[in-house]
């Protein structure tokens, strides 16, 4: 009786695809089994102490035995009902702890019954930062390999805008992840440095203003100047792309 659930432990221990649904099956099995087998015990057992059973067993004996009493019989049914609720409730409780939700999906396949994991829910990583270039020619170079248009952020001290876009759009993880996908990116002070060229090669009057360049013609494709909420800053830089190629 024991042996099938023996049989679906070890395949549950070192088969853990193997559907728990069907090793809770196989227990209460086992538990019904049990119940049948303590009712005929408890039967026997009472019966044994009738006078009846004892007629039966010493039928040369002078004494004449009453009849089967109901007593008896109501003692044997009160007995065997509890028996059988106590182990029924034992099923049920160990049928909901090893039938979980993936058992209860489980499928035939190859003639085994396993049990489908659920789908596992795909956390997106979103990058935090835009690894900016600070080298207009290298920041060309590396659009050329990769075969994506050049985003230059313009930029200066002091400029409120530049910082609202800084806050707003350019640490927006939506908006990292697409302009990484989508763009090599450069950031430069038009005020400083060699960001003076840009600024002079561009014609930049506006802080901030942000070109996308085609990066082997070096030819300016569109230009967003000012602030953008997160939004319609991404819609723009799509639209420029959309119109430039």
């Amino acid at each position: 009786m024991a042996d099938r659930s023996i049989l679906f432990l070890h395949r549950y221990d070192t088969q853990p695809n193997s559907s728990p649904y069907l090793l809770s099956s196989c227990l209460c099995l086992d538990l019904i089994e049990i119940a049948a087998c303590t009712i005929l015990f408890q039967t026997a057992a009472s019966l044994s102490k009738t006078p009846t059973f004892n007629f039966l067993l010493n039928p040369g004996h002078n004494e004449v035995s009453p009849p089967f009493g109901f007593s008896s019989m109501k003692s044997v049914i009160k007995s065997a009902t509890q028996s059988i609720q106590f182990i029924a409730a034992v099923g049920v409780l160990l049928t909901s702890l090893l039938a979980t939700p993936e058992a209860v999906n489980a499928e035939a396949k190859d003639g085994t019954l396993v049990a489908k994991a659920p789908a596992a829910t795909k956390k997106v990583a979103w990058p935090t930062t835009i690894p900016w270039q600070n080298d207009y020619k290298t920041t060309l170079q590396y659009g050329k390999l990769q075969h994506k248009p050049v985003l230059i952020n313009m930029t200066t001290q002091g400029c409120s805008e530049c910082l609202k876009l800084e806050q707003q759009c350019y640490s927006n993880p939506a908006i990292i992840n697409y302009i990484n996908r989508t763009f090599i990116c450069m950031k430069t002070d038009g005020e400083r440095g060699p960001g003076t060229n840009v600024k002079s090669q561009y014609g930049i009057q506006v802080y901030p203003t942000t070109l996308i360049i085609d990066a082997t013609t070096g030819k300016e494709r569109g230009r967003l100047t000012g602030f953008y909420p997160p939004n319609a800053f991404s819609d723009e830089l799509a639209r420029i792309l959309k119109r430039a190629y």
